[in-house]
């Protein structure tokens, strides 16, 4: 006896089986929006960095995988882009071919500097945006509960106070230990 439609077919063989496959993943796709909603706050963080002798906020979002900068800032940041036949693929969004990419730029973060590459891309809610390839190059650990930004560099210790603790203000500076 099948357990889903009570009929004496085997639930394998359920024809109301696709139907309640259907309706689980709708559900699965609602709570995974409630899930994933919440975390959006705690995973983006704005900082105050120079780059290439320009002082911006950056910001830090830990679901990106690399850096990036909005296609329109890299003239006033003086940016040489390197073509790039790569695209990228956003969320809910269709892929879009880089504008290029800038490497070697020179990033300053309270007494650290370093140097990364970013990316060129058609954005304009933020100007820089430092992904997973900024922590991972420059030995940093993203605390978004403490608020901080850990640059754990031979040279230096840097703290970088994230402004999306101080709800809303300005960006806070980095302070080195």
């Amino acid at each position: 006896m099948c357990s889903i439609c009570k009929g004496p077919n085997r639930a394998i063989n359920c024809p109301k089986k696709k139907s309640l496959n259907t309706v689980q993943n709708m559900e699965e796709d609602e709570e995974e929006v409630v899930r994933s909603t919440p975390l959006q706050h705690h995973t983006i963080q704005k900082i105050k960095v120079t780059l290439n002798g320009k002082e911006m906020k950056a910001m830090v979002d830990t679901r990106a995988t690399l850096n990036f900068v909005a296609a329109n800032e890299t003239v006033q940041l003086g940016l040489k882009l390197a073509v790039d036949g790569n695209k990228l693929k956003t969320e809910h969004a269709a892929p879009q071919s880089f504008e290029g990419a800038a490497r070697d730029v020179p990033l300053k973060m309270g007494a650290w500097r370093g140097k990364v590459t970013l990316v060129a891309v058609p954005y304009d809610d933020f100007e820089v945006i430092h992904g997973l390839e900024f922590p991972a190059n420059a030995k940093a650990v993203v605390v978004p509960h403490l608020g901080v930004v850990t640059i754990c560099d031979e040279t230096c210790l840097v703290w970088c106070l994230l402004s999306a603790r101080a709800r809303g203000r300005n960006c806070l500076p980095c302070k080195s230990m």
